[in-house]
This record gives structure tokens, sequence and C-alpha cells, in this order.
């Protein structure tokens, strides 16, 4: 799901940002599109964006969640550590341990699915409004 939602941002954002591409697997332009900030502030009509998100660290955790499903064999990664303690400090959990329930319940990705879902509709709504 996360992937799609890097990919959705990735066509989106020349759409609705002026002159702007953006490689949104790099979480750091794709938080500053969602929270529309520096560049990606502005959209084709040269009116302010309004954040789709107020918070992305819950984001975050999702996408270093499945990261170490992908890259890492379900294993926690530094990255992490610093997405789960930037929402819920201190980590008690270490490089290598296993990612823990509260994060592979499924009512946690329900969540997390819950929150994508809702960023691409607030970006579809975003490209209609143009």
């Amino acid at each position: 799901m996360f992937s799609l939602l890097e990919e959705l941002v990735n066509l989106a954002c020349p759409h609705i940002c002026i002159n702007i591409s953006i490689v949104a697997s790099d979480f750091s332009q794709l938080e500053y599109f969602i929270s529309a900030d520096k560049s990606y502030g502005i959209n084709k009509q040269g009116r302010k964006r309004a954040p789709l998100l107020s918070d992305t660290r819950e984001l975050k955790l999702a996408k270093k969640t499945r990261n170490c499903f992908i890259h890492d064999g379900g294993k926690i990664s530094d990255d992490w550590i610093r997405a789960y303690e930037a929402l819920k400090t201190p980590c008690p959990y270490n490089i290598g341990d296993k990612l823990p329930p509260e994060v592979t319940f499924i009512q946690k990705i329900e969540d997390w699915h819950e929150l994508i879902v809702n960023i691409a509709n607030q970006i579809e709504t975003e490209i209609q409004n143009l």
C-alpha cells in the first residue's frame, strides 16, 4: 500500500505543484508534499496548499515497518527504532529483534491502510479542485 502512495504522489505532484517533481520514496520529500511545506506548499494556481496530514510520524513508522518486512526479513532496523521513538519514546526493542505485535497486529495495519487511503482521497480532491 505504501508503494502505491509513493507512486501516486510521484504522479500527482507535477499536476498539483508549480514546476516541481518529487521522488516520494525519499521520505523527506514525501513529508514536504504531504505537509504542504517548502516548495510543495503552493499549488499551480499560486494558492497555498492545505496539509494532507498535520503529523507525519505515524506515516513514517508505517513506511519503516514496511521496509523492515521487505528488506530486513521482519527484523527491526535502526531507522525503524528512530521512527518508533519519534512517536513513542523510548523504544523497548533492539536492532535485529522481530517486529513487535503492536505494529504487525492486523488492526494497526488497517489503521495505516486507512491513513494512506485518506491521503490518496485528499490528493484526488486537490487535483479535482485545480
